[in-house]
């Protein structure tokens, strides 16, 4: 979806370089095209916390250094390109992006937090008597405050995403706002619901659907939950998942945890969860994700469906466009926040709100 071009002109010692968004201007040869950021201008006003770099390294560099304030993390360059992202400050955030063998490049993002009536929250939907543990692989953490890291980390990556995509669809960096406590920070709800555990595993996914959205408070104009069942157990001689679906309706966007264990807890792990090569199937694990089996697959699917599923509830319909959100394009929104899966580069990312679903979106009061 997105991609640069490189051609070197006639003039001796100039490279001229195009940019996805059709403007070109010229770089001395011996700084090739330098660290290149290709989604966002210097300057840029944004309503949302985790900011996403995309762009490209010339050379051999195999490394981005991306530092913030006291914030300081590396990122790996696979094949010239690179995926980095910044936790912002309020205000105006100076970032200073370098690499091996190349001049620092800075850059100015201000961040201003969407100010609106309407938000998004993250729930944990824990059974009535247990202590809110969802399956995991042994060492893996799988309690409660782990489960409330995943999903408070997961709405900030959906929210950068439909920024990302409603810019790449021509209509700027719009998103919804996220629930956050009185410290600012996005705060997971744990909700604890009046069902059992084995009542919840009886029970089909439109059942616990209604059942959750009833006692949720069902439709509320403020409000939207993308909740996530901790009551989700996978029987791999059954070759079935109990308590387990993916619906969006109304206020309520509701998935299973059988693969929650896959997500990150934070920024600190991404690169690592979405590169995760391990097989679910070989631990006897749920594998949602269309097939592929391996722990990325599974964390993709993951974040993607809970987009699909809020998509429902802000109104859309599946959109018939299958590189689509509200189709299954979703199984691939990984490519847009990494460059490799650990066995692939991605030259594109194949992924977007569908034309008629981005229209919405623009016209939507979900979205500022």
């Amino acid at each position: 979806m997105k991609s640069s071009c490189f051609f070197t002109p006639f003039v001796t010692g100039l490279v001229l370089v195009c940019l996805f968004g059709g403007s070109c201007f010229v770089v001395a040869a011996g700084e090739s095209a330098g660290i290149l950021v290709e989604n966002l201008a210097d300057t840029e006003r944004v309503g949302y916390q985790l900011l996403l770099i995309a762009g490209s390294v010339g050379g051999q560099a195999d490394r981005l250094e991306v530092s913030a304030g006291p914030d300081r993390r590396t990122w790996p360059v696979v094949g010239g390109r690179f995926k980095a992202f910044v936790m912002l400050t309020r205000g105006r955030n100076e970032i200073h992006l370098s690499a091996p063998g190349h001049r620092a490049r800075p850059l100015i993002v201000n961040y201003e937090p969407i100010k609106s009536g309407r938000f998004v929250r993250m729930v944990y939907v824990v059974a009535a008597d247990s202590d809110g543990r969802f399956q995991a692989p042994p060492g893996e953490p799988d309690d409660i405050e782990s489960a409330r890291k995943r999903l408070a980390f997961a709405g900030l990556l959906m929210q950068t995403a439909t920024a990302e995509l409603m810019n790449d669809a021509g209509y700027g960096r719009k998103t919804f706002r996220l629930y956050r406590n009185g410290a600012g920070d996005v705060e997971t709800v744990v909700y604890r619901s009046k069902l059992k555990m084995a009542d919840a595993q009886k029970m089909t996914g439109l059942g616990l659907w209604q059942k959750l959205y009833r006692d949720m408070g069902g439709s509320n104009g403020k409000r939207r939950n993308i909740a996530v069942m901790q009551m989700t157990r996978y029987d791999p001689r059954e070759g079935t998942a109990y308590a387990h679906t993916a619906l969006g309706a109304g206020g309520l966007a509701l998935f299973g945890s059988g693969g929650l264990h896959t997500w990150a807890q934070g920024l600190d792990e991404l690169v690592e969860r979405f590169c995760d090569q391990r097989r679910v199937t070989d631990l006897g694990l749920f594998d949602d994700s269309a097939y592929r089996k391996t722990f990325w697959a599974n964390y993709t699917t993951g974040i993607g469906v809970c987009m699909h599923e809020l998509g429902h509830t802000f109104g859309l319909d599946h959109s018939g466009d299958r590189e689509g959100i509200m189709e299954r394009g979703f199984d691939r929104i990984n490519r847009l926040f990494v460059v490799s899966d650990g066995s692939r580069v991605f030259d594109n990312y194949s992924v977007r709100w569908s034309p008629e679903s981005a229209k919405l979106l623009d016209q939507s009061s979900w979205l500022n």
